[in-house]
């Protein structure tokens, strides 16, 4: 089981659960929100979600990048039109599949309550974070919409600024820009690094193409694998302090902590 570098430290912990935590220790009761020696448990648990999430990010992407029109979208690029460019390279579809994560999100926000609950000991009905499960996930996949909007659009007008600058055919614009859709900004401009140095050893262009368009897909792999982890984690981490917070509200924890 591959853990995210985050998990080799302690994890930053929110006052609350700070709070229970210590109130928990009182009766005896282990905390396992932030405990190294317990936090394995609940990746292992994660860890039946982040494949369906990572599959689907990457499907999502793929689909797209293999459903654009390279010559309509050679065509945007010589029109000089962002808006007409970002159609062409099917962004829309990337943001639709990151909205349709919000199922799984609100999966792992009820796992992560579902675990404190049973560690806890706490008489508490789960569906009592049904509302805030909903919510959260809710929110949480309109953020990361316009994360990723926000990533690939600044990835794109660079890329276009280094077509230009470079005097880059429209077709070949085209075909860096459909390797780039689904990348970080980060990430786009390493594969544009790669290209570079390509072409600086003088291999033949349709190697050059070839094996960019290798590279991207590799970067392409690891932002899934980083998405559903982190994504994840990040939902069931959501689903313990929600579960505490209404242990509060019903009492079981001291309202004043």
């Amino acid at each position: 089981l591959m853990i995210m570098p985050v998990l080799m430290g302690r994890i930053p912990v929110s006052p609350l659960v700070q709070a229970v935590e210590k109130e928990l220790a009182a009766r005896g009761v282990k905390v396992i929100a932030d405990d190294l020696d317990d936090l394995p448990a609940l990746v292992r648990l994660a860890s039946r979600l982040a494949p369906r999430l990572r599959r689907q990010f990457l499907d999502a992407v793929l689909a797209a990048r293999n459903g654009i029109d390279l010559d309509a979208l050679a065509q945007a690029v010589l029109s000089g039109n962002l808006t007409s460019i970002e159609a062409a390279a099917k962004l829309s579809a990337v943001s639709a599949a990151t909205a349709a994560m919000e199922p799984i999100l609100r999966q792992g926000f009820f796992l992560g309550a579902q675990y404190a609950l049973e560690a806890a000991q706490f008489a508490l009905r789960l569906d009592l974070v049904n509302p805030y499960a909903t919510q959260w996930a809710q929110s949480h996949a309109a953020e990361l919409v316009t994360e990723i909007s926000q990533e690939t659009g600044v990835a794109l007008r660079s890329l276009i600024e280094a077509a230009f600058t470079d005097g880059r055919s429209p077709a070949q614009t085209a075909r860096a820009i459909r390797d780039l859709v689904g990348l970080t900004s980060r990430q786009a401009a390493a594969v544009e690094k790669f290209r570079a140095r390509l072409v600086e050893e003088g291999i033949a262009p349709e190697r050059v193409a070839l094996r960019t368009e290798k590279y991207a897909t590799a970067q392409l792999r690891w932002r899934a694998e980083n998405i559903s982890r982190t994504e994840i984690l990040t939902a069931s981490n959501q689903g313990q302090q929600s579960l505490w917070q209404e242990a509060k509200r019903q009492c079981w924890l001291n309202p004043e902590t």
